[in-house]
């Protein structure tokens, strides 16, 4: 703490002055420390995002390799292959209802946000 004592007309009637030194240095250190905890917080995020996308990614390919098996055994059971093309539209049109429902959503939440924020 650091007094500064003068002399002339404040407007608290007094000449002196206190200022306070040592709360400004930990405010400071304090706002630090929460800025690298907050930067530790983001890397973990981003290390956890990643720890899943690779997991999608291999979920994926399993899936994939499923559908490959699926397949060969409707082939070997005799299942046409008109329903077989049934079965891969019916797949795409519910991938397309999927992802336009995921479009329509966030285009919904955005413009809701929109207007709301005004």
């Amino acid at each position: 703490m650091r007094r500064i004592s003068g002399g002339g007309n404040m407007n608290n009637g007094g000449g002196d002055v206190t200022l306070n030194m040592g709360s400004s240095n930990d405010a400071e250190a304090s706002a630090g420390m929460s800025m690298r905890r907050s930067g530790q917080m983001v890397d973990d995020l981003l290390d956890s995002g990643a720890n899943i996308l690779g997991s999608l990614h291999e979920q994926k390919d399993r899936l994939k390799s499923a559908r490959k098996k699926v397949l060969s055994v409707l082939d070997t059971l005799g299942v046409s292959q008109s329903v077989l093309k049934v079965i891969d539209r019916r797949q795409r049109m519910d991938a397309i209802i999927v992802y336009g429902g995921m479009f329509f959503i966030t285009f919904f939440i955005f413009v809701f946000w929109w207007f709301t924020r005004r």
